[in-house]
């Protein structure tokens, strides 16, 4: 089980660059072991996990930072798409880590049972 994001099943995300492209790389990771396995005839499946919004602390992660890097600054549109991914975390569309985690064992039940 790889996780990603749904940030890693579209393109051009605006101002998210980064890290779009390294959930991106995740999902061809995963897709290609998958591939890979199959063509051995191994039993083991791959998958890979992109929750969405999850309502986290993640937004306070700036609280970590070394400070020999300093403090973040923000631009009007970073302090604008800060903004909008706080909103989105905790908003009516949030799942909370518990709801994710519960989702990944039926997933992974369905799949040890062929399902």
């Amino acid at each position: 089980m790889s996780t990603s994001s749904v940030a890693g099943l579209s393109s051009g995300v605006p101002f998210i660059g980064p890290y779009a492209v390294s959930k991106v790389g995740v999902v061809s990771l995963s897709e290609t072991l998958r591939d890979e396995l199959q063509a051995e005839g191994s039993a083991v499946r791959v998958s890979v996990l992109c929750p969405g919004s999850v309502t986290t602390n993640v937004m306070e992660a700036e609280r970590n930072r070394p400070a020999a890097l300093g403090s973040e600054s923000r631009t009007p549109v970073a302090e604008q798409v800060r903004l909008m991914i706080r909103d989105g975390l905790s908003g009516p569309d949030g799942k909370s880590p518990e709801q994710v985690a519960a989702i990944v064992l039926e997933g992974s039940a369905a799949i040890g049972s062929g399902s």
